[in-house]
């Protein structure tokens, strides 16, 4: 492939649609590489400069590796600072979503992919079954959630689906956050669960109310109006335990 092909190829993985319709993604930096092929999920295509290249130290195909001048990486990179490594990854199959037993937070409009790849790290440390996002909610393999998360992407299952759909068939207990909730000092966590998160700015829509077991909230102490939507999950969720 001709090197301006390739590089407009790879920046149009930028886009959700294209890489539903291709089935691939990219994930940039060397430690996020490794642990993808560690975790054995398919690599297509590793494009990296001469010097990236020669780190290389996880198996792999000589001729899935494809050298470029760092002007060309840079010109892929969907970051400010290119790592001098990509790769294209193949999209992984869909996993089952069964809920008996389990716990979720679910994503109400969340569009800022470091904080989806923030919360995947925290579902990822504290054990929990996956994340659930509504259609309006970034794409799981957004570049940008994908660097966020730090590898975690591959441990996190994360599903996409309406979530009124979602909250009318399941029968694990759907917990808000919001404001005028009851403090997670004072309130008794059940077992398995939905842990419902809205954005910063929009919260969580009104017509989601009817399906809610409770509602909760952090205590406030100072004086700042709100909390970003990936602390204050990483604060429910060690409050939860």
């Amino acid at each position: 492939m001709r090197q301006s092909k390739l590089i407009h190829t790879i920046q149009s993985l930028a886009f959700a649609k294209n890489r539903k319709k291709k089935g691939v993604f990219l994930v940039e930096g060397f430690k996020t590489i490794k642990e993808v092929s560690k975790e054995k999920w398919p690599i297509k295509e590793i494009m990296a400069t001469k010097k990236s290249q020669e780190k290389i130290d996880f198996p792999i195909e000589k001729e899935k590796i494809t050298t470029l001048p760092p002007h060309a990486i840079a010109a892929m990179s969907h970051f400010k600072n290119s790592p001098g490594i990509l790769a294209i990854i193949e999209m992984p199959p869909k996993k089952d979503f069964s809920q008996e037993g389990k716990r979720f937070i679910a994503l109400d409009r969340i569009n800022n992919p470091s904080n989806l790849g923030a919360l995947m790290r925290i579902v990822d440390w504290y054990g929990w079954d996956g994340i659930i996002c509504s259609p309006e909610s970034v794409d799981s393999f957004n570049p940008k959630v994908i660097q966020a998360s730090m590898g975690s992407f591959l441990r996190v299952p994360t599903f996409s689906m309406p979530l009124k759909d979602l909250f009318r068939e399941t029968k694990l207990p759907i917990i808000a956050a919001d404001l005028k909730g009851t403090s997670i000092d004072e309130f008794s966590f059940p077992k398995s669960g939905i842990l419902l998160l809205g954005s910063e700015s929009e919260g969580i829509r009104n017509d989601f109310s009817p399906f809610f077991n409770a509602r909760i909230t952090i205590p406030r102490r100072g004086k700042v109006d709100s909390l970003n939507v990936s602390v204050a999950g990483g604060i429910i969720l060690h409050a939860w335990g």
